[in-house]
């Protein structure tokens, strides 16, 4: 995966969708928050590829074991981002005069 899939994850159509801080002010620190997340996510995976694409440094073991700890670490980083997600879509929806 390279540094363009790895975006395409973080910064899917959805993701362009959050709420602003205008719309929502009580929002805008936890929009911004998953936008910083979306970077960090983002570079995480970019990270993760580029080792894929150097292969194993030194033991080969090793390599493998700390690489399998790093992308276990990013999908639970990602699980969270995406509860997170929800969680603010469903406050979004709640201020606009929605059901929630």
């Amino acid at each position: 995966m390279g540094r363009r899939a790895a975006r395409a994850l973080t910064f899917a159509p959805w993701a362009r969708r959050l709420p602003s801080a205008t719309a929502a002010p009580r929002l805008g620190p936890a929009v911004e928050r998953l936008r910083d997340e979306h970077r960090t996510i983002s570079r995480e995976l970019a990270q993760l590829a580029e080792a894929m694409q150097k292969g194993p440094v030194g033991d080969a073991a090793t390599w493998i074991n700390e690489q399998r700890d790093q992308c276990v670490t990013v999908l639970g980083r990602l699980t969270r981002h995406r509860q997170r997600g929800a969680d603010l879509t469903y406050e979004a929806y709640a201020d606009v005069g929605g059901d929630g």
